[in-house]
């Protein structure tokens, strides 16, 4: 039987093929998809946010298509490794790039790069949006926004921030955080956020701004504190954290991000709508949605196009905001 199904697929595919009719060859071709090991291709090392959620993706497409799917972890150089890994695999969809919105404003920081964001991608699907937590050390010398805004302004570069050089759109946001407020805090840069987590909560920096996952479980065991969400409304799974505007700061500040898949560029229309059907149903299982909920991450079923528009569309905003401040890279 599986035999005569699979004669029957290979026939319905061929003989549009003889006729010319080549669009719907390349569905066919789609249904084949993926007949060899899947790479996703992840910019920064194990064990953060975009880390974990790429292994757990990994996980439900090796079960939904029967073949192979590993992580590959390449950071370094604020992404630039990873997406040149990528860029080596070859074009055929097997490889996906895990990217967040700073890849296309990089070139606002560092100049000219190895790839163009618009044209050597072809954007799946959106994996997950999120905001940002500014969090302090347990009994340091500010335990709220207002306190460091008034503690900051009284002792002007004496207090620092320190997050992972890889962290630029957390960065980003006490970037803009400072501006807004006219603060003079230094940045400390760390080879990976755990070690960032570990010099907040020994005292040697004073802030960080980080996702759920990273920060509640030491604010649970009391180690840190997490002064403010940067959104527009409180989190359900830290309701008594005020929001960045609730606690003092710049009225309608907002700190955050998003995380989504992304091939190469020329990969068929076919593949990609393959590609973003497995991914949002990944999303759809009932264990990636009580994740999201526990950890504040949004799930969006959006379209390869919907995607693409909000890559660009959020490009653009990065850039501007970077430009606005002088960020630069260290």
């Amino acid at each position: 039987m599986a035999l005569k199904t699979s004669y029957r697929a290979l026939l319905a595919c061929l003989v549009p093929v003889a006729l010319g009719i080549l669009g719907t060859s390349s569905a066919c071709f789609a249904q084949d998809f993926p007949n060899r090991l899947v790479r996703i291709v992840v910019t920064t090392g194990q064990g953060g946010g975009m880390d974990i959620v790429s292994r757990m993706f990994a996980q439900k497409l090796s079960t939904a298509w029967g073949r192979q799917v590993v992580v590959e972890n390449r950071p370094g150089a604020n992404g630039v490794i990873g997406v040149q890994a990528f860029k080596a695999l070859p074009a055929d969809g097997h490889s996906l790039l895990v990217i967040n919105p700073i890849l296309g404003a990089l070139d606002s920081l560092a100049g000219p790069l190895p790839y163009d964001y618009r044209k050597d991608f072809e954007p799946v699907a959106l994996a997950f949006s999120n905001n940002f937590f500014l969090a302090v050390k347990a009994g340091g010398p500010f335990s709220s926004v207002a306190e460091l805004i008034k503690v900051a302004k009284a002792n002007p570069g004496k207090f620092n921030y320190g997050l992972a050089v890889v962290s630029l759109g957390q960065r980003l946001g006490v970037e803009m955080f400072k501006k807004q407020l006219s603060l003079d805090l230094a940045y400390i840069p760390y080879k990976a956020q755990v070690d960032a987590i570990t010099a907040l909560r020994t005292g040697q920096i004073h802030l960080i701004n980080a996702d759920l996952l990273a920060v509640s479980p030491l604010a649970a065991a009391g180690e840190l504190k997490i002064i403010a969400v940067g959104a527009r409304t409180r989190s359900p799974n830290a309701p008594d954290v005020p929001t960045v505007e609730e606690a003092g700061g710049p009225p309608g500040f907002v700190t955050d991000s998003w995380v989504g898949f992304v091939t190469h560029a020329g990969v068929s229309a076919a593949i990609v709508d393959r590609l973003n059907r497995s991914l949002v149903a990944a999303l759809r299982e009932p264990d990636m949605k009580t994740f999201y909920q526990r950890n504040d991450y949004v799930s969006s079923e959006k379209s390869p196009a919907e995607f693409r528009r909000l890559m660009e569309t959020e490009a653009e905003r990065y850039d501007r905001d970077i430009r606005s401040i002088g960020m630069k890279l260290d």
